[in-house]
């Protein structure tokens, strides 16, 4: 349930900010990190908050998040940090890696990974490449200014963030390492 929540409110998140740019898109984020924020405080704060939180949410946390920050605090914040840092159609991609990249090489990893590097399976990072690419092409409308190489190097940038994330949570990596790989790609050093 976890993993198709962070799909779909990835894809959701792309098409809300789409219409919103930049300003918009930003406060509205920051929004929604602020409720995240004020929620894993009340949580701190309260035994008996944090475990109804757990019991009626369960589907959609992790027991290590019960001591810690929800995912969707990394998650929001890594958006956060696209917008405000890259220009749109590279933005707009990088969450959509965060999107379908993310989920699909937990779901794929879990499942059928058998070669490892560290934590992660060498079939999770390819799953996490055809996902990004895929998304790339059926979105591509939110992109228009994306060449097909590029998503596929910014899918290959993604993977390499998630495939290697350590110390700094990926939901934060992953959107800005992808969107640092296209801007490269387009801006130059």
């Amino acid at each position: 349930m976890r993993k198709l929540f962070h799909f779909f409110a990835g894809l959701c998140l792309i098409f809300i900010i789409s219409l919103l740019w930049k300003k918009r898109a930003i406060i509205f984020v920051l929004t929604f990190l602020i409720i995240n924020l004020i929620l894993d405080i009340v949580r701190f704060s309260s035994v008996t908050f944090n475990n109804k939180f757990f019991y009626y949410l369960r589907s959609l946390l992790r027991e290590e998040e019960r001591r810690g920050p929800t995912g969707s605090l990394y998650y929001l914040s890594g958006i956060l940090l696209t917008i405000i840092l890259f220009p749109r159609d590279i933005a707009l991609f990088a969450i959509g890696v965060l999107a379908a990249g993310d989920p699909f090489a937990s779901m794929i990893g879990e499942r059928i990974g058998k070669y490892r590097i560290g934590h992660k399976s060498i079939e999770g990072c390819i799953a996490f490449v055809v996902a990004s690419v895929f998304i790339g092409f059926v979105f591509h409308r939110f992109w228009p200014g994306l060449s097909g190489y590029a998503i596929a190097l910014g899918a290959m940038g993604g993977a390499g963030a998630e495939l290697f994330s350590s110390g700094i949570n990926d939901n934060i990596t992953i959107p800005v390492i992808t969107s640092l790989v296209l801007f490269f790609i387009y801006y130059g050093f």
